[in-house]
């Protein structure tokens, strides 16, 4: 769907339950106005690679996500 020359209401679009595959999402920053584009698969890619590597303050300790499943898994 083009838009058209003067923008869209976003009010107005077509809620959805899932994002088809190679969409692109918008994104703006609220404190400097700029943005961007990004595909959801991109995305999806940036998210999971946080997760995976941020170290989080655990009762067993600091430690990534991964490594406390690993531990509960292997007690």
């Amino acid at each position: 769907m083009a838009l058209p020359q003067d923008g869209q209401n976003a009010n107005g679009l077509t809620k959805v339950t899932e994002i088809p595959k190679g969409k692109e999402l918008i994104f703006i920053d609220p404190t400097t106005n700029e943005g961007g584009i990004i595909t959801l698969e991109d995305l999806t890619t940036q998210i999971l690679k946080n997760l995976t590597s941020q170290t989080f303050a655990l009762d067993q300790g600091n430690m990534t996500l991964l490594a406390a499943l690993n531990q509960l898994n292997s007690n």
